[in-house]
């Protein structure tokens, strides 16, 4: 809920001359490990040997867990906070919430508990669909992924964004679309010969079908292939050919 005071700064600061942007996945859920998002920083410090140690102190038992509980409700809880990965494969999938019911533990002691077995990946669905339309129909803003594992983002994020906010919420035109996945993108970068369609810019071209054009990732099913992408052309060497992928690697390193 405080998209509308952001956007109030960010434009006062444009306002006033400075140079301010963003990115934005269209998700309702961050990804990241679940230490991250609910242990304190403090506990952190050091050390993994000092972490673990310290989660395992019962000095400082109530503070700690005060502090991963606040944590925890300000991700929406422990039913918000999806494992994607983990080493114990069989708990991915499940909430936090729910593998606290099945080891008969409360959410915070589980979490204590996995995080000293291994890394714990999370989709934490904290993040209201106010904010994120509001944010998205700036002009300042721009369509981003992300190469983590574990997240739909990175294989769906254009598509999910024209399949929702294009196609079935009208909150974005096509040109609005493609110019937040392209050209204002390379404007922000300051890359030059990049994100248009013009004469004597590198031809990096994608042709998709408007109607086939659609996300099948999910939280659930984080890496597959959007469909609907039918020709690509990176630096004018076609990679894909009707919705087929060539397997050539046609990219150059931009500085």
């Amino acid at each position: 809920g405080q998209s509308a005071e952001a956007i109030q700064k960010i434009e006062g600061a444009q306002a006033r001359g400075l140079s301010i942007s963003a990115d934005q996945y269209p998700w309702l859920a961050s990804g990241t490990q679940l230490q991250s998002a609910i242990m304190p920083n403090w506990v952190m410090a050091d050390s993994t040997e000092a972490f673990h140690q310290r989660l395992n102190d019962s000095s400082i038992a109530d503070k700690l867990r005060g502090q991963i509980q606040e944590n925890i409700r300000r991700r929406g809880g422990a039913e918000s906070l999806l494992i994607t990965g983990f080493v114990d494969s069989n708990l991915v999938g499940l909430t936090l919430a729910q593998i606290a019911q099945q080891k008969e533990l409360d959410p915070i002691s589980t979490a204590i508990e996995m995080v000293q077995q291994g890394r714990v990946r999370v989709a934490s669905f904290n993040m209201s669909p106010d904010d994120v339309a509001a944010f998205m129909v700036k002009p300042w803003v721009v369509t981003s992924s992300d190469g983590t594992n574990g997240h739909p983002r990175k294989y769906a994020s254009f598509s999910k964004k024209y399949e929702k906010y294009v196609k079935q919420d009208a909150l974005l035109t096509v040109g609005e679309f493609i110019t937040q996945s392209s050209g204002k993108t390379a404007e922000i970068l300051r890359i030059k010969d990049r994100g248009l369609l013009k004469e004597g810019y590198m031809a990096d071209v994608i042709v998709f079908d408007p109607e086939l054009y659609a996300a099948k990732a999910d939280f659930s099913n984080w890496d597959r292939y959007s469909t609907g992408v039918q020709y690509v052309f990176v630096n004018g060497e076609m990679v894909i050919s009707e919705f087929k992928y060539l397997h050539k690697l046609a990219g150059t390193f931009i500085r």
